[in-house]
């Protein structure tokens, strides 16, 4: 089965909306229903999303049952599993001078790929978790390490028919991999058919020049888009163009998932709701464009 595939099969010939949950309490603000993985997964049902992506710390500190149960529950699928949070609550980081550090993120990612194959999510996401390289003087060492470190995730994820999905995220919070176009050219060096890239418009609002050239650029390599507005609330809270996007995504076949991965302002429920609906017009409104 070709990496990927799982998602796809669930909604063949269209794209789909999933949401950012995150199962524990975190410091990530972007994710929804933090810590509460039964009552997101209804919610998540209830405002109409087809997938949730998970949010993830430390694999072996989950209910895995508990987890199942939630999702079998609502037939949701876990459309990929995000790792940044090793980064922020742990330390740990693919892009560090330090091999020791870099050692011990390779094996979280490795628990969070275990986790994949048990949730049959198709990605795992390194994002956040690429980090920043605390001495600015030995970032090529930091690079090495972090090319060595993703060659050694995208072979054990094949393996387990589980594939990695990039995120280029902005300066400020990574040192590397910034643009879709970096991406890409890592993707080429490695030359793994399991690693593809994902589009995120919070950041493609920082760092690109273009919404739609990345979109093009990444081609069929795109396997998974996180929506959230320029100051990363839910879409239609700020100004960027997401019909520009929308009819980019459909121009190239795209697929996948729309992922909602925002700040849950005022609350959860509220900013939840208003992102799926607002997804609805998007869709189809871009559906009724694309008949004509």
């Amino acid at each position: 089965m070709p990496f990927g595939a799982k998602s796809i099969q669930s909604g063949a010939g269209k794209m789909k909306k999933a949401i950012a949950i995150s199962i524990d309490k975190t410091n990530f603000g972007p994710v929804f229903f933090s810590g509460d993985i039964c009552s997101a997964v209804i919610k998540a049902k209830e405002y109409g999303y087809d997938g949730v992506e998970l949010s993830v710390r430390n694999p072996d500190s989950l209910n895995i049952r508990l987890i199942l149960d939630a999702l079998e529950a609502t037939c949701l699928p876990v459309v990929t599993i995000a790792t940044g949070q090793s980064y922020l609550h742990d330390g740990l980081c693919l892009y560090s001078e330090d091999k020791d550090v870099v050692g011990s993120c390779i094996e979280r990612v490795k628990k969070c790929i275990d986790l994949a194959c048990i949730l049959q999510s198709p990605y795992i996401t390194i994002g956040g978790i690429r980090g920043k390289c605390a001495d600015m003087d030995k970032r090529m060492d930091a690079a090495d390490n972090l090319t060595h470190a993703i060659v050694q995730c995208a072979t054990y994820g094949e393996k387990k028919n589980v594939g990695l999905l990039i995120e280029p995220v902005n300066h400020f919070e990574v040192g590397a991999i910034f643009t879709i176009r970096q991406a890409m050219e890592l993707i080429d060096k490695i030359g793994s058919k399991s690693i593809k890239v994902l589009y995120d418009t919070y950041h493609v609002n920082i760092e690109e020049n273009s919404r739609i050239a990345p979109l093009y650029e990444a081609g069929e390599q795109l396997g998974h888009v996180h929506f959230a507005d320029n100051n990363r609330l839910v879409p239609g809270c700020g100004f960027f163009d997401f019909t520009e996007v929308v009819r980019v995504l459909k121009q190239t076949q795209y697929e996948g998932y729309i992922c909602i991965e925002a700040l849950p302002f005022p609350n959860d429920d509220f900013a939840a709701k208003k992102a799926s609906a607002y997804l609805d017009v998007l869709l189809s409104s871009e559906k009724r464009m694309s008949s004509k």
